[in-house]
């Protein structure tokens, strides 16, 4: 599991779509495998799990205050909720994620 300045840095040495994919894709496979660990296959929607997509959340959103300042992109900080939305719809309907303050 990487960290947000780890991602950063990947997305700053190549700021190019399928780079910014695939770290999408990896903030989703971090979210199954921490929830695996921590709550097990068979609760993978008790508060546990949300708890996992808020840290992911907010790590997203460092994610992007790094890449901005370090190559002047803009990646969306609402990004990683819309991918949540998009790519697990059910889940986004009970995951109630804090609005978020933008710097």
């Amino acid at each position: 599991m990487a960290k947000a300045k780890e991602y950063a840095d990947r997305f700053n040495a190549s700021p190019v779509d399928t780079v910014l994919t695939q770290i999408a894709i990896d903030f989703l496979v971090e979210v199954k495998d921490i929830a695996k660990q921590r709550c097990g296959e068979e609760h993978m929607l008790d508060i546990s799990f949300f708890s996992v997509l808020d840290e992911q959340d907010r790590k997203w959103q460092a994610f992007c205050r790094l890449v901005q300042k370090g190559c002047g992109h803009v990646i969306r900080p609402d990004g990683f909720r819309y991918l949540v939305r998009k790519e697990v719809p059910l889940v986004s309907i009970h995951w109630k994620p804090k609005p978020i303050y933008i710097e």
